[in-house]
């Protein structure tokens, strides 16, 4: 496993190489992004490090399941869920996920294959929720397994050696195993972090809906308290609990990092910096200028030119 740095969000996102993904930088990137991937025995590994505060968006459009651990306790949250110590954020197949980090953070993944699990035939019926555990099951090995492999992959350990990489894989998958069906053998329930996952989950998934649905309209902050069916006090904590900044700031740097897909796709010898904010609804362009720079460093025109 080669790490990697990244000097931006940009080539961070594109080497992530997710066909579904959205990344939503939520504040001034303050160190390079950096990231190594290797896939032992059809089990796919990540290591990452954020450069900054953001926002993840993406579809797992494949069948397995993916296991996260965070290196920054209370700094990450999981569809909802403040991730705490230890933890794990379990992703289903075929799920959505919104990640949200509140600083510069280290993460480690796995994706593992269904048919590399096994799924209990008594888990067939219970879909694994999307979910944050706090309480390891006695004696687990699965964050600890998983931090020894990434460790190892780091120095070679397998490259060239099939037998290593067959072992590693075969002692993850237990461990991942035991993490994700205790209550099938054990009869003890899963703990969760923080508050029940729906509320919280289904709030921001009603305004990210209504921002999506809202292309080119910035929508007022009582137009989404109504979308999601609470009240404006209620949207702000949401939003400053699960994305560290208010609702107002959010759809700010949303519409910010629209912008910037929009100017790094664009034409530089056909299109202006004016007409990609105008199809925005943004037409106070000093202002969008001024946000625009403070938030990645450089200016919309600039962004532009990058592309000529």
């Amino acid at each position: 496993m080669q790490i990697r740095n990244y000097p931006s969000f940009d080539e961070y996102a594109s080497a992530l190489g997710h066909p579904s993904l959205r990344l939503t930088v939520l504040g001034r990137e303050v160190r390079p992004w950096a990231m190594g991937c290797c896939v032992i025995d059809s089990i796919r590994i990540r290591w990452a490090r954020d450069g900054g505060p953001c926002l993840l968006e993406a579809v797992i459009e494949e069948h397995g399941v993916g296991l996260v651990t965070v290196e920054a306790p209370r700094k990450v949250s999981g569809n909802g869920v403040l991730l705490g110590v230890p933890s794990v954020m379990i992703i289903p197949g075929f799920t959505e996920v919104r990640a949200v980090s509140l600083d510069t953070v280290e993460w480690s993944s796995v994706f593992i294959p269904s048919s590399r699990l096994q799924i209990p035939e008594e888990a067939e019926a219970r879909p694994l929720p999307v979910h944050v555990m706090v309480s390891m099951p006695a004696g687990n090995q699965f964050p600890s397994a998983l931090s020894r492999i990434i460790t190892a992959a780091m120095n070679g350990a397998f490259e060239s050696n099939p037998l290593g990489q067959r072992e590693a894989a075969k002692h993850l998958v237990e461990a991942a195993r035991e993490l994700l069906w205790p209550p099938l053998r054990s009869g003890t329930e899963t703990h969760h972090a923080g508050r029940h996952l729906i509320p919280r989950r289904e709030i921001l998934h009603r305004i990210y809906k209504a921002l999506e649905s809202s292309y080119g309209e910035i929508l007022p902050l009582d137009d989404l308290a109504k979308t999601a069916g609470i009240s404006i006090r209620t949207l702000h904590n949401a939003f400053i609990e699960q994305t560290g900044v208010s609702p107002k700031r959010f759809v700010r740097l949303r519409l910010l990092n629209t912008a910037r897909r929009e100017l790094l796709r664009a034409d530089p010898g056909h299109t202006r910096v004016v007409d990609i904010a105008a199809g925005l609804g943004i037409w106070e362009w000093g202002r969008f200028a001024h946000d625009y720079r403070g938030l990645f460093g450089e200016l919309p025109s600039e962004t532009l030119r990058r592309r000529s």
